[in-house]
């Protein structure tokens, strides 16, 4: 019993939650209804109006339209005395719209020249701007090209006047040259491979042998192998003679060296000094130079040709 009130009362207070939600359904379900009904209403309404203000435009658009059809009978009777003045008028009309039709074709044909014309003249005015950039960058140019060619003749006129210094230069050393290779070369020179020999055939001290070979380019003969030794000797066709020279093989270079004959031979000896009032440099020998075979006797005719050609652009 106690466990059956607990249900009963479970689905009483089940039922009376049912009503309530039912009756809130309703209540707005109705609240809805009316908010739709008056909508309906106003539209009804808003109709209504709309029915009226176009029944009134109706109304009005009947009478202009009999004021209209009065007015064109008033139109068709004066248009019914002016026909016989329009068949008058009809040819006049017929040649004037001939000439109108033949006058738009000309103009349409002058229209399509007019917009040729046109087009060529916004491309003519493009390419003026296009010549008006370039003339700008040309004239720019142009100013730079002046500056660099006033800076490039004034480097001209400095170089002009340098080269005529050194010409001048030129011209001196080529004399001296010339002079001290005359003398240099009057006697005659032996090449082997390459280098070249003068045997002298006069007696000079040590210093003046050493002058001499200077002189011509060259210095006193040093002896640096057994074939170059060999040549020596062949070369020299008077072995009771005595020579100056620089060094001899395997022997260290002494400050004045004698090449000697002595039992068919050619021997070194480094001269003694008398005295210091009387050095053995002062004795007289014949000497031998040496130089390389680039700077033989035709190197005159090199030096000849070389200051021949000026200095600076031909």
């Amino acid at each position: 019993m106690g466990s059956e009130r607990p249900t009963r009362r479970h689905r009483i207070d089940s039922s009376i939650w049912l009503t309530c939600v039912l009756a809130a359904t309703l209540f707005l379900t109705g609240i809805c209804w009316r908010i739709h009904v008056l909508q309906i209403c106003q539209s009804l309404i808003a109709s209504d109006q709309k029915y009226q203000r176009l029944l009134e435009e109706y109304q009005e658009m009947n009478r202009t339209q009999r004021q209209r059809r009065l007015q064109n009978d008033e139109l068709n009777s004066t248009l019914e005395y002016r026909t016989t003045e329009n068949s008058r008028l009809d040819l006049s009309l017929r040649t004037c719209l001939k000439n109108v039709s033949a006058l738009d074709n000309n103009v349409s044909v002058l229209e399509s020249k007019l917009f040729v014309l046109e087009s060529n003249h916004s491309t003519l005015e493009n390419k003026v701007l296009v010549l008006e950039s370039n003339l700008s960058v040309l004239s720019s140019n142009l100013s730079d090209q002046r500056q660099m060619q006033t800076h490039l003749l004034d480097n001209f006129r400095h170089l002009e006047i340098k080269y005529g210094a050194l010409n001048e230069t030129k011209a001196e050393i080529c004399q001296l040259l010339s002079s001290r290779k005359e003398q240099a070369f009057s006697q005659d020179w032996i090449r082997n491979e390459d280098r070249c020999y003068f045997i002298s055939t006069i007696e000079r001290s040590y210093d003046e042998a050493k002058q001499h070979c200077w002189n011509s380019d060259s210095n006193l003969l040093e002896i640096n192998s057994t074939e170059e030794e060999n040549f020596v000797i062949k070369a020299v066709h008077d072995q009771r003679s005595s020579f100056w020279i620089g060094k001899c093989k395997a022997v260290k270079v002494a400050s004045h060296v004698v090449y000697q004959m002595s039992v068919g031979k050619f021997v070194c000896s480094e001269c003694k000094w008398y005295s210091h009032l009387y050095p053995c440099s002062r004795d007289h020998h014949r000497f031998i130079c040496e130089t390389s075979a680039a700077l033989c006797p035709d190197i005159s005719e090199k030096i000849q040709e070389l200051c021949q050609q000026p200095v600076g652009p031909k």
